[in-house]
């Protein structure tokens, strides 16, 4: 393993096919399950050699954020348990799903895990109450379809994860995110030092979609 130049993700020194590589999925808002798009996104890329397992995620449930990143992260460290040294974890969320795997990532702290954020929100942003872009607005807070979990796991993000990311952690880390998108401003969707790829695409869904097909050929690049 070499680290290569700063911004560059550690996986890419790896031969996927030498090594087993598993992707814990956590899925956005919305729902518990995941959608028939993700599905066959992530069928495709079991093909090409990563190994997926889905974690089930109720953003609009009571359970807290802290009892949802204590649960995910011991998905997660079971799933570590079980590998060899040359076998990786990736810790893959997509729009919500993004800041839990950089928080749940940072927790585990161990070299064979990675974590790939996929238009996901991981910074709170500048935006005023009324703005369609505000957290609070994008978590629903104060509606049926509230997600508290959502929006402190963005805040946690930012405030906690963040600033205690060292070098090796941000070479641990990759994020994907589209032209443009009317969900989540791509302007929240970066972190200092991590590196980002844009995919050629506008939209939310199919920003996700994207940055998900082009997963395995992100880990075998040499850039």
């Amino acid at each position: 393993m070499t680290s290569g130049n700063r911004g560059h993700f550690y996986l890419v020194c790896y031969d996927i096919q030498m090594a087993e590589t598993t992707a814990l999925y956590l899925h956005g808002l919305g729902r518990e399950d995941l959608r028939a798009n993700e599905q066959k996104i992530l069928e495709r890329n079991l093909r090409r050699g990563i190994k997926y397992v889905p974690a089930y995620i109720d953003w609009r449930s009571k359970e807290s954020f802290q009892d949802l990143l204590g649960r995910i992260t011991k998905q997660a460290s079971d799933l570590v348990a079980n590998m060899s040294e040359q076998d990786r974890l990736i810790i893959e969320g997509s729009s919500a799903g993004g800041s839990l795997a950089f928080n749940t990532a940072k927790r585990l702290k161990d070299s064979r895990v990675l974590a790939i954020s996929h238009s996901g929100r991981l910074t709170v942003g500048h935006f005023s109450h009324r703005d369609w872009r505000n957290l609070e607005h994008c978590a629903h807070l104060g509606t049926d379809r509230a997600s508290q979990s959502f929006y402190d796991s963005v805040v946690y993000c930012e405030t906690v994860t963040a600033p205690q990311l060292t070098e090796e952690d941000k070479m641990q880390m990759l994020i994907t995110k589209p032209w443009a998108d009317e969900v989540v401003p791509v302007s929240t969707m970066t972190l200092e030092g991590i590196r980002t790829v844009t995919v050629p695409m506008i939209g939310h869904s199919f920003g996700i979609g994207v940055g998900m097909l082009r997963l395995p050929s992100l880990l075998v690049s040499k850039q």
